[in-house]
């Protein structure tokens, strides 16, 4: 009823050694990802990280994108708004351009974030690092069909890698925490400077202890007040420690969106792995290849 498929059968030399063959297949999906990567980010993390800041600006300004807030939040909102114009011009001013930007940024089109996407490719990508995702993707299709030369061309790779982990370490800016996110403190912080007691092993009470020294924490770093016994006002106190305390944040944010302009430079041990693999894939690719004859054989062709 069914017919049998034939499995169909290349003659000798037809293809590339196996592992040099996989290896090369395994470069051109390390290429593509990459480049897949770089188009995507106006999508992905680009787009989360505007949104949360976004959110924090509203609750700064005292705005709410949401369809409808609760009567809580809107009298949080309110009370932020009047927080918000007691602050300096200077920073008012500071912030309100921050959030247009963030809202300018979120609402692009998808046209729009495609030709970031190149422009992300194209333009502000490091210059080996291009040349690294060309020479990947040619090289290694010219190995799979068994082009003259690419045997000697895969050499081309290592050095690229070379060159681009010389130039990252002695030209790219140190990789430091940024401000805003330095300015959260450590549990054992809030365990040992606020609270003053240790931490529970019942993990309910752990999240207790640190919503209690939370509180205090921004009380006493961002208030500059004496807590209150009284819950209602301690809220109350709290809730003027984190007004302040994202303030400052929204600030140290907006500085390093201007240093992370810079090319970063990438760890060690990240670069190591980059060499080492494209050494191994060359190393692999020569030693396979040095003596086959890097053409089709005639029984090939129809």
């Amino acid at each position: 009823m069914f017919a049998k498929r034939r499995k169909k059968i290349f003659p000798p030399g037809t293809f590339i050694p196996m592992p040099a063959r996989v290896c090369a297949i395994i470069q051109l999906c390390l290429a593509f990802t990459l480049i897949l990567w770089k188009l995507a980010q106006p999508f992905s993390g680009e787009f989360f990280t505007i949104k949360s800041h976004l959110l924090l600006f509203e609750d700064v300004i005292g705005r709410s994108s949401a369809v409808s807030p609760s009567t809580e939040q809107q009298e949080r909102l309110a009370r932020n708004r009047d927080r918000f114009e007691q602050v300096s011009p200077k920073i008012r001013e500071e912030i309100k351009t921050g959030y247009d930007d963030s809202r300018a940024s979120l609402q692009r089109s998808f046209f729009e974030k495609l030709k970031q996407g190149w422009i992300q490719l194209v333009i502000k990508t490091h210059p080996f690092e291009q040349a690294w995702l060309f020479f990947s993707i040619i090289i290694s299709v010219m190995l799979l069909k068994k082009v003259e030369g690419a045997t000697q061309a895969i050499w081309l790779l290592p050095l690229l890698t070379a060159l681009y982990a010389a130039d990252n370490r002695w030209h790219g800016n140190p990789k430091q925490i940024a401000e805003e996110v330095a300015l959260f403190p450590l549990e054992s912080t809030l365990m040992n400077e606020y609270l003053k007691v240790p931490l529970s092993k019942d993990i309910l009470e752990q999240r207790k202890q640190l919503e209690y020294g939370w509180k205090l924490y921004l009380v006493h770093e961002w208030t500059h007040e004496t807590l209150t016994e009284d819950i209602l006002s301690m809220d109350q106190q709290a809730e003027e420690g984190e007004f302040a305390f994202n303030l400052k944040r929204l600030q140290l944010y907006l500085k390093d969106k201007q240093k992370r302009q810079g090319v970063l430079q990438e760890p060690l041990w990240i670069l190591a792995i980059y060499l080492f693999w494209n050494i191994f894939f060359a190393y692999t690719g020569w030693k396979h290849n040095k003596n086959v004859p890097m053409s089709m054989p005639a029984s090939y062709y129809p």
